[in-house]
């Protein structure tokens, strides 16, 4: 029960614990498409607090955000605003930009953007559980500055000729909670992203070691630029902190819960073993014991 708990909770966090920071709410339905995406009734904006950006004309017949590109619908957007869809997926084809964009998918949310330009100033991403966020290709200019990632669903980039660099960015700092997956795919020419670090807590469904994957590398020569150098924060069921072991044997003899990380071309992988807390090791062996106790006077 307790575990149950604490991964319901890390789950909440993900999709943010107060509903009213969000500048603009999409209200257009479970579907999204590109149309409907740049349709001002489509959107439920906070008009308190310096949001609530006006709509103006964009020449052919769509409305978009007003032209110093602050919201979600205006064509290579700087989007500077706080964003929620809940239970809508769609395709758009937009290219994004953003500028300290906070944008939270939850409740089944599946989307996918047609390009990413770059994300900086400190831009934040939540996806559930349940939700999953695309961009379908990704050869912008530079990064800008670090990028969050509270990921407890599926997020895709799609990396087009593109290398995220040092020069402008540490690159994603990432929350993988304990079921979050991440995956960059080359699809032409060489690219790199750029992982400055992980969390996630690591759940035991076996005994012995297990394997979890955190980010996978597909396509056309994709790597993680300076891997040996992400930092790693792991933690079991109950949150608490695992150690660090050097190779999969040492994970063998582990008498504490305990993980290994590989990094190779097919992405980033954790071995792990969990080692059960002395009480509840030492509650099974009792019971062990008292079921042959009573066998023996049968």
């Amino acid at each position: 029960m307790k575990k149950t708990i604490i991964a319901l909770l890390a789950l909440a966090g993900v999709a943010g614990a107060t509903e009213n920071v969000y500048s603009y709410t999409w209200t257009g339905g479970d579907t999204i498409t590109t149309e409907g995406w740049r349709t001002e009734s489509n959107w439920q904006s906070k008009s308190s607090g310096g949001f609530g950006h006006t709509f103006v004309d964009g020449g052919d017949n769509s409305n978009y955000w007003n032209t110093s590109g602050n919201g979600p619908a205006t064509e290579n957007s700087s989007m500077w605003d706080s964003i929620l869809i809940d239970g809508a997926s769609g395709s758009v084809e937009q290219t994004i930009e953003g500028w300290g964009l906070k944008l939270t998918l939850k409740n089944g949310s599946n989307l996918t953007f047609s390009r990413l330009k770059k994300l900086q100033n400190n831009s934040t991403i939540n996806i559930d559980s349940t939700s999953s966020l695309t961009f379908a290709a990704y050869n912008g200019g530079n990064d800008g500055r670090d990028i969050t990632l509270n990921n407890a669903g599926n997020y895709t980039v799609n990396h087009n000729n593109y290398s995220m660099t040092s020069q402008y960015t540490d690159g994603y700092t990432m929350n993988l909670y304990g079921t979050g997956k991440v995956t960059f795919n080359g699809l032409t020419g060489t690219n790199a992203a750029r992982v400055e670090s992980i969390a996630a807590q690591l759940i035991s469904s076996a005994s012995g070691i297990q394997e979890r994957t955190l980010i996978t590398l597909s396509g056309q020569n994709m790597s993680i630029s300076d891997a040996t150098s992400i930092t790693y924060t792991f933690t079991d069921a109950d949150g608490i902190a695992m150690a660090k072991v050097d190779s999969l044997d040492a994970l063998t003899n582990a008498t504490v819960s305990s993980y290994f990380v590989s990094n190779d071309s097919t992405g980033v992988k954790v071995s792990y073993l969990i080692v059960p807390e002395p009480t509840t090791a030492t509650l099974s062996l009792l019971a062990l014991a008292g079921l042959a106790a009573r066998r023996r006077r049968r």
